[in-house]
C-alpha cells in the first residue's frame, strides 16, 4: 500500500510537467522523484505480480527524464521527452490499478 502514494505523485507531476514550464530546481525534483520511483517499480513491479515482465512493468520502469535530460542533454520541452513521458503516465495509471486492486484483494 505505501508503493501507491509515490506512484500517485510520480504520475501526477509527470502530467504537469508535460505542458507546464516549470523552474528548474521544480523540475529537478520531478526527475529524482522519477528516478527513485522507477527505480522501486522495476523491483516491486515483477516480484508482485509473478515475474510477469510486459509493456507495463517496462514503461513504468525507465525513468525518461532522467535518461533524457541528465545523460543525454535533450531539453525538457523536447517532443519526443513529453511523447515517452505521456505514455509512462497512462503506464502508472494500469500500474496503480492493477497494484490497488492486488491490495483491495490482500485485505
Amino acid at each position: 500500500m505505501f508503493i501507491l502514494a509515490p506512484i500517485i505523485l510520480d504520475g501526477f507531476f509527470i502530467l504537469i510537467s508535460i505542458p507546464l514550464p516549470l523552474k528548474h530546481i521544480t523540475f529537478s525534483t520531478i526527475i529524482i522523484l522519477d528516478l527513485v520511483t522507477s527505480i522501486v517499480l522495476a523491483i516491486v513491479y515483477p516480484f508482485r505480480f509473478r515475474h510477469k515482465i510486459n509493456w507495463k512493468t517496462l514503461v513504468v520502469s525507465i525513468p525518461f527524464y532522467f535518461i533524457g535530460i541528465d545523460l543525454l542533454g535533450l531539453e525538457p520541452a523536447s517532443l519526443i521527452l513529453k511523447l515517452l513521458n505521456l505514455l509512462k503516465v497512462f503506464g502508472l495509471f494500469f500500474a496503480i490499478e492493477e497494484l490497488s486492486a492486488s491490495v483491495i484483494g490482500f485485505c
